[in-house]
């Protein structure tokens, strides 16, 4: 068969050194990216996202050898570039996720509504903060970063003894005032009181006037009961912030634990020139105004705190008792209805609701009311006593006997009078009870005789 040379198969050329085509520059460009990315991920701490880069990266450089050489099979060249697309296609995911959690970080609420200790979520205070700490260190700041903004997160979901380690964990890495106050925080959430204040004490030898800190550290001074230094702290910072009116709360209270009520007046009035809407703060002022026994002042900021917040169950537990103190007892009763509605729990409330039921002549439900309250707190002196009470003014003296029998085990020594009334009327119905057997024994021997002398 004829051939014709025009058809024949030209071979190509071989590429000079110098030659390069578009694919093997891409590839080139691919790896340089994939380097600096893998160098990125490892000033992060990120090893496993290294990993991944590192493999994109050879695999684009063999992709390139082979486009060079113009060797290499179909199979391993679609590998390579299987390889080098995962690579990119992660970094795009991880780029993507670190722009949202960037920006969720950014509109973070720390910390979560309705808690009085402090946080700090602003990055930039974070960097501030460590930035003459670690400005030789940049891979220790950013792993110090990297875990203050994992403690965020998982405070944010209620993970607090993660968000804890992770706090400390940054600590370590790079001391940071954001790390241990908000490490703070976290042990007042968890009732860690002593490391709360040490976590402060960090943070205050960093930045002696931090507000923040001194703050958290009043409020587990508080819950520890050493109120003389919750005091101290409090006024550190109503000085750096004067219109705090959480502070004028904070001083208001620890004041009038202390007994020092003038001066809590004043911190909660200067509280209530900022926000006179504040139902903690009326609540409070409350408080102080029955302490000075000026319950009819007192009735309104009572009032007023229950309408701000229609959940507040301990304003309406002293409305209650106020109400019930002025003898307005259809209307306490009323209020302690809705405390133990909003709080069944509560034994106080039922004691006392039992008690404005006794008042109302409703012994029997005051009855009910005092054994629930026992049932919630058996060792509870004061409604044993009440439940004493209500049973001898029935008549039910076994039940009395009981209850005030029971009353003098538990009473403490600040129940004397109490004690001493109780002890008198346990002799006395044990008297009339000594006396009402020995007439029933006493009519039943006459009664024998009788028949005795009839039958002779």
């Amino acid at each position: 068969m004829h051939e014709y040379p025009w058809k024949r198969p030209v071979p190509t050329p071989p590429r000079r050194g110098g030659d390069m085509s578009a694919l093997a520059v891409a590839g080139i460009l691919i790896a340089l990216l994939l380097a600096g990315l893998a160098f990125q991920a490892l000033r992060e701490g990120r090893g496993w996202l290294v990993a991944v880069e590192f493999g994109g990266f050879a695999a684009a450089c063999l992709a390139v050898a082979m486009e060079r050489r113009g060797t290499g099979s179909p199979a391993l060249a679609f590998s390579a570039v299987a390889i080098v697309s995962t690579a990119l296609a992660v970094n795009a995911v991880v780029l993507v996720y670190d722009f949202y959690a960037g920006r969720a970080a950014r509109r973070m609420t720390l910390p979560r509504a309705g808690v009085f200790y402090r946080m700090i979520a602003s990055e930039d205070e974070l960097r501030e903060g460590m930035s003459a700490a670690a400005d030789e260190e940049i891979n220790e700041g950013l792993q110090a970063l990297e875990l203050w903004r994992s403690g965020n997160a998982s405070y944010l979901e209620g993970r607090f003894l993660d968000a804890l380690s992770k706090y400390d964990l940054s600590g370590r890495w790079v001391p940071s005032v954001a790390a241990y106050v908000n490490a703070s925080a976290v042990c007042i959430e968890l009732g860690k009181y002593d490391d709360a204040i040490r976590y402060a004490d960090l943070a205050l030898a960093i930045n002696e006037e931090c507000p923040e800190a001194w703050q958290n550290r009043g409020l587990a001074c508080d819950r520890l009961r050493r109120l003389g230094e919750a005091l101290a702290a409090y006024r550190r910072v109503k000085h750096a912030e004067p219109q705090n009116s959480l502070l004028s709360l904070l001083l208001g209270r620890t004041l009038r634990r202390l007994g020092q009520l003038d001066e809590a007046e004043r911190a909660l009035d200067q509280g209530l020139e900022v926000d006179p809407n504040d139902p903690e703060l009326l609540f409070e002022k409350s408080l102080v105004l029955i302490r000075k026994d000026r319950r009819d002042e007192a009735l309104p900021y009572l009032e007023g705190a229950v309408r701000r917040n229609r959940k507040h169950y301990a304003a309406y537990f002293h409305l209650a008792n106020t109400l019930n103190r002025m003898g307005k007892l259809e209307e306490a009763l009323h209020y302690y209805n809705l405390v133990t509605g909003l709080r069944p729990e509560y034994p106080e409330a039922w004691n006392n609701r039992g008690i404005a039921l006794s008042k109302l002549g409703k012994t029997r439900k005051a009855i009910e009311s005092y054994r629930k309250a026992i049932g919630l707190r058996p060792e509870y002196p004061e409604a044993w006593i009440n439940l004493g009470l209500a049973y001898d003014s029935e008549g039910e003296v076994e039940k009395a006997l009981e209850a005030y029998r029971r009353f003098l085990e538990l009473a403490p020594a600040s129940m004397s009078k109490h004690i001493e009334l109780t002890r008198r009327r346990v002799e006395e119905l044990q008297r009339q009870q000594a006396e009402t057997e020995g007439g029933s024994a006493g009519s039943k021997s006459r009664l024998g005789k009788s028949r005795r002398s009839k039958s002779a």
